[in-house]
């Protein structure tokens, strides 16, 4: 069987591709967008050399597949029909920024599908992860496999599985949770779908787009109650930067190390790795977030991802 794949530079796209591949299937192309990040074929290049089964240039490289770069598909109609190809049997995106057009959707009609990393139809739309953990909604968590349609995220439901927030409560742990679930899916579920084995359902409810999450959501303010700090710090803060504002300069911390007691009224103290400031309902230490943070946290991933090999 061969695939056409859309998707990034990502744990996700990476993990579908060489599921894919290693159960006996082939691709014709993969493409992902003209802007792809830097930083994101950096990481990849890194994952190549030290865990491969997590780099999309590595499965490129060893199967001979050409990962080409597009734009927009919508506003160039010519690179969409030349997607259009009858050796392909099925198109499966993942992590791919551009809205597929009716052209290429008509074209394969039930045979694109698409891999959301949330329970549909909740948080449909792009980048739900975020949006799933400011709201504290990990009851939305897993990966749908869903046929696509001119309506974002609204197509039948092939399939789904859930994916609970890790024990070790890292970002980076879920991260690779959801590409594994999305790899499962594309290798097993999406043939059987395909050889008529698998019905398609479509959603019971509406679909729940959330499109943006608001960046006040990724502030430590004194409003925040001291769990709503604690869970954006472990899950988030570890990862990314959070932002406080002190004597109307802006600091970047990231998880919460200790709580010092109740709320004393005292301005935040401001040290070189450390900030302590009160909350609505507490007084907080957050850990400053810096370069050798960002550093250890690169390299921990990387070992982490070393030591997941591709399941059967």
């Amino acid at each position: 069987m061969r695939a056409l794949i859309l998707g990034a530079p990502v744990l996700q796209t990476a993990r579908v591709v060489w599921s894919w591949l290693m159960a006996g299937n082939e691709i014709q192309e993969i493409w992902i967008s003209h802007r792809s990040s830097p930083v994101s074929w950096r990481r990849d290049g890194w994952l190549q050399r030290v865990a491969p089964t997590w780099s999309l240039r590595a499965a490129s490289e060893q199967y001979g597949i050409p990962i080409r770069r597009v734009p927009p598909l919508r506003r160039n109609p010519d690179v969409a029909d030349q997607g259009c190809k009858p050796s392909v049997d099925v198109v499966l995106s993942a992590t791919f920024p551009y809205v597929v057009p009716d052209s290429m959707l008509n074209y394969y009609r039930s045979r694109a599908c698409n891999l959301h990393p949330a329970l549909l139809p909740r948080f449909a739309g792009p980048c739900p992860l975020v949006s799933m953990i400011v709201e504290e909604a990990m009851s939305a968590s897993g990966m749908t496999l869903h046929q696509m349609s001119s309506e974002l995220d609204a197509g039948d439901v092939i399939a789904q599985e859930s994916v609970a927030w890790p024990r070790d409560e890292w970002f980076r742990t879920w991260d690779a949770d959801l590409a594994d679930a999305g790899a499962r899916l594309a290798s097993k579920t999406l043939p059987e779908y395909l050889a008529g084995k698998t019905p398609a359902t479509s959603h019971t409810n509406n679909v729940e787009y959330h499109r943006q999450v608001d960046a006040r959501h990724l502030h430590i303010t004194p409003s925040l109650t001291a769990d709503k700090a604690r869970w954006l710090g472990r899950s988030l803060g570890q990862i990314m930067p959070l932002s406080m504002v002190v004597n109307a300069k802006q600091y970047q911390v990231g998880d919460v190390t200790a709580t010092v007691g109740k709320p004393t009224g005292h301005p935040p103290r401001i040290r070189t790795l450390s900030i302590e400031c009160d909350v609505a309902d507490a007084r907080l230490k957050f850990n400053r977030w810096n370069t050798i943070r960002r550093k250890w946290e690169r390299a921990r991933e990387l070992v982490s991802l070393a030591q997941r090999p591709l399941a059967a």
